[in-house]
């Protein structure tokens, strides 16, 4: 049997967990369990481990916690869980882990190690895959819109994008369904810019999503209201269609966009 490195378990469900690890070791895994924080303590200070498959929150040991603990910047961690992430592709960024698999899908985490290589399993998972990215382009001029538009199909044309052109638009295509991101002209008819901003970072939809906020160089005043939100990135106006563009890909990849107001 070929030999896929070492495994650890970590799920406070000792029957489930069980029988996971025995489907895990006819993958070829040799695989160290956790129930408890004295044991994820013990096998990380004793045992030198390939990957980590793990249930978001555990007793007394929140989700941040633990994964501060298991450091996915030195080994693969795959969350197994059925509990709720907001923003997956924000705390896939945030977090470094790999990916997030519900457990109502094991074939799918089982599907995906069995694809790992005998002796070297870094899991090739493509992080943050851009199919199925929902944008909300909140801007009242037609022409901005059209060229933005153009810009982000041109490179991702199964990205779904919907427009919005003043501000009671905006608030209505929030209620309506979610978004992955949402490019806000600060000047966008019908309210003040700050203040709606504000109220659509009140929703609980809007709570841990990104927002491009696109504000003329005099307003400087706004960065400095909003600069404790991590959420909320501004870009100078007058700005290109290929900088919105590009900012996006930066909040959606691997760093964060630093444009000064």
């Amino acid at each position: 049997m070929e030999n896929r490195g070492t495994l650890l378990l970590i799920d406070e469900a000792h029957d489930d967990r069980r029988l996971l690890a025995i489907r895990l070791e006819g993958l070829g895994f040799k695989v160290l369990e956790a129930e408890s924080l004295g044991q994820i303590q013990s096998v990380l200070r004793h045992g030198s481990l390939d990957l980590v498959v793990s249930e978001w929150i555990m007793p007394g040991l929140g989700g941040d916690l633990l994964l501060q603990l298991l450091e996915p910047a030195k080994r693969p961690v795959i969350l197994f869980t059925d509990r709720e992430i907001p923003n997956l592709p924000y705390f896939l960024n945030r977090t470094g882990v790999k990916t997030v698999i519900s457990k109502r899908k094991r074939s799918e985490l089982l599907q995906l190690l069995s694809q790992a290589k005998d002796s070297s399993p870094s899991i090739a998972i493509k992080r943050n895959s851009p199919f199925g990215r929902r944008l909300l382009l909140a801007e009242d001029s037609p022409t901005v819109r059209h060229f933005i538009r153009r810009a982000i199909e041109a490179q991702h044309p199964d990205w779904v994008l919907s427009e919005a052109g003043n501000a009671q638009q905006a608030l209505a295509e929030v209620a309506r369904d979610p978004f992955d991101l949402m490019v806000l002209d600060m000047e966008i008819p019908g309210t003040d810019g700050q203040v709606l901003l504000s109220h659509l970072l009140e929703k609980p939809q809007m709570k841990y999503k990104p927002v491009l906020a696109l504000a003329p160089c005099n307003q400087r005043g706004l960065r400095e209201i909003f600069k404790k939100n991590p959420h909320v990135i501004f870009l100078p106006k007058p700005v290109t269609a290929g900088q919105v563009v590009d900012s996006i890909h930066a909040v959606f990849g691997e760093k964060r966009v630093l444009a000064a107001v």
